[in-house]
């Protein structure tokens, strides 16, 4: 009985853990890929000094960027595109004057011929015009799409450059007071005579480094924001950026996102252009097939003082060019395509799964350094150092313990930046944001 009870429970744990994978990649199936970044940001018109979000960048970008103003204008260009495309052929008017002049008496002899004719186009060719407007308008529109992803990629990367930066000189800073607090410690024990003078140059030394790492990471800071503040045509560094804190828990399952590597930025390409050159086939189809041309018009026939009508249709005869060149080259890119989006795909699947396993690698160093080594190095030093005021230790041993303390705390820095780095070149690939 209690067998029974047990694997009844499974079963119905199992159950639910297939529905939920169900509705998780249902959920993820329905993303709307490649829709515009920069909507839904916040209301920001100038950087605030204290703390700026990285909405409020994305604000300031998309109000600002020439970048993003150009991909709206050549949206708008599109609409021309598809009104020309709509259009009928004009109506063409013709007069003629016959035979005056010469051994004739001026135009008392001529023949006037008026006509007014007016091309029909068959087969679908209008409509098929529009399909194909409508085809390289998505195309533009999708380009837009793409350099709309890439500076939205690029506020992302520049935003996090800055707060790395920051973050840098904040440890700098703090590296710099520790290097100083060692060195007047050597400095006091020198002169009471319990240390060498080398362990007091060995302290100026190593503070004369923190302040010089300090210096550097002001200036890259500076250089940072001015990238950042560029994208909204703008010079100014006299900001600073509230970075949310990295969601490292949020990256243990990426596999839900592979649904939409058939949607990732080569492959959506591939299947507009498929889309525009079947457009194209059909229209190169159509125009293979004959129009008709009907005419009307009258005739004067001055010596007679006589006028008739005339009317009639044109059709040309398609003998020789009936567009089969053009419909076969169409058909064989169309070909073509099948076997660049199958390799597309895999080059695809082959980025993702490389983006995902150095993200794997990135996130489990990081949580080691943070929960593990990090606190370890630092209680080291508190330990060292307080071994050392004591006059028990030599100086070599502390400043390894220094320095790997500072290290710990730029390396846990760095991968903080390379994990959201990681998580740009994913969204650049499948066209969403991840928060």
């Amino acid at each position: 009985m209690i067998v029974k009870l047990r694997i009844i429970i499974l079963r119905i744990f199992l159950l639910g853990f297939t529905l939920f994978v169900i509705c998780v990649s249902e959920s993820i199936a329905q993303v709307v890929q490649w829709k515009n970044p920069f909507e839904n940001t916040s209301n920001a018109t100038s950087v605030s000094k204290d703390s700026l979000t990285l909405s409020e960048a994305l604000s300031l970008v998309s109000r600002a960027n020439p970048g993003l103003q150009a991909g709206r204008a050549r949206i708008k260009a599109t609409e021309g595109l598809i009104t020309q495309a709509g259009l009928r052929p004009n109506p063409k008017f013709e007069i003629v004057a016959e035979e005056f002049g010469g051994s004739a008496s001026g135009f008392r002899e001529s023949e006037f011929n008026i006509t007014l004719s007016q091309e029909f186009e068959l087969w679908g060719k209008r409509g098929n015009r529009k399909k194909l407007a409508n085809s390289v308008a998505d195309l533009i529109k999708l380009d837009v799409s793409f350099a709309n992803f890439d500076i939205y990629a690029s506020v992302v990367e520049r935003f996090f450059d800055v707060a790395h930066a920051q973050k840098r000189v904040g440890l700098s800073q703090e590296a710099s007071e520790i290097a100083k607090s060692v060195a007047e410690t050597a400095k006091t024990r020198v002169k009471k005579g319990a240390a060498l003078k080398s362990e007091f140059l060995l302290g100026e030394l190593e503070l004369g480094r923190a302040q010089l790492n300090l210096a550097e990471a002001e200036s890259n800071l500076i250089s940072a924001k001015e990238r950042l503040s560029s994208l909204w045509q703008d010079s100014r560094s006299d900001f600073s950026v509230k970075a949310p804190s990295a969601n490292v828990e949020s990256l243990a399952d990426l596999d839900k996102y592979l649904v939409l590597i058939e949607n990732s930025r080569e492959v959506t390409a591939l299947n507009r252009e498929e889309n525009t050159i079947k457009a194209r086939l059909n229209l190169a189809q159509s125009n293979g097939k004959p129009s008709v041309t009907i005419t009307g018009g009258m005739k004067r026939l001055e010596v007679d003082n006589a006028n008739t009508f005339r009317i009639g249709a044109g059709l040309p005869l398609p003998f020789f060019n009936r567009n089969q060149g053009s419909t076969a080259s169409l058909r064989a890119s169309i070909k073509a395509l099948e076997f660049e989006r199958q390799r597309a795909i895999a080059d695809a699947e082959t980025e993702f799964k490389s983006i995902q396993r150095r993200l794997t690698q990135l996130v489990s160093r990081y949580s080691s350094l943070r929960t593990s080594l990090l606190p370890k190095a630092e209680e080291t030093y508190r330990s060292l150092k307080s071994v050392y005021d004591s006059g028990r230790m030599s100086y070599s041993f502390l400043l390894e313990s220094q320095r790997t303390l500072v290290e710990l705390r730029f390396e846990v820095n760095d991968i903080d930046l390379a994990i959201r780095k990681e998580i740009v070149s994913l969204e650049r690939l499948l066209g969403v944001t991840i928060n």
